[in-house]
């Protein structure tokens, strides 16, 4: 989590807010055994069985792959910002491979993303609040810059913030 409070005069702002849901993606990943299909006590084998998170990670990296650019670009646009006013992004990273595909794919310079992946690990929902608390204790993050918050989840869905700080 991450704790804001109420701006002041003259400091930051959330300039844009968006979150889109894609669900062709849900079969694509879930845990089989949750709710009623599969009785615990009746089915012990099959409730076993489909107990486990299973994701189809080449499904969802092309869903991903055909929808984020666009996704990205409709929320620099809610915030009458170009790609180049963007200072930092805070992306999810789930991988340092998604990580990098995302740069690819939204174009933004490497620099200018806040990675934990590679030094961390995937901190799966954490990423984004994680990444900028490291971004901050690193002094990349001031007062007057733009900063794109960027989240993916299975299913897929995207959601995403663009703050001036």
């Amino acid at each position: 989590a991450a704790v804001l409070r109420r701006a002041g005069p003259a400091e930051g702002k959330v300039a844009a807010s968006l979150m889109r849901t894609y669900p062709s993606g849900w079969g694509a990943c879930g845990i089989g055994a949750g709710g009623t299909r599969f009785d615990f006590h009746r089915q012990p084998e099959e409730f076993a069985d489909n107990s486990l998170f299973h994701m189809d990670g080449k499904e969802l990296f092309r869903l991903t792959s055909r929808h984020f650019s666009g996704f990205v670009g409709d929320l620099l646009e809610r915030a009458g910002w170009r790609q180049e006013d963007v200072d930092l992004v805070v992306p999810h990273q789930a991988s340092p491979i998604a990580l990098a595909h995302m740069a690819r794919q939204t174009g933004f310079a490497p620099e200018k993303l806040v990675d934990i992946a590679a030094r961390f690990g995937n901190q799966i929902a954490a990423s984004i609040p994680f990444a900028l608390d490291v971004a901050r204790r690193e002094g990349r993050v001031a007062p007057g810059m733009k900063l794109l918050f960027l989240g993916t989840s299975a299913g897929v869905s995207f959601g995403g913030m663009a703050l001036e700080a």
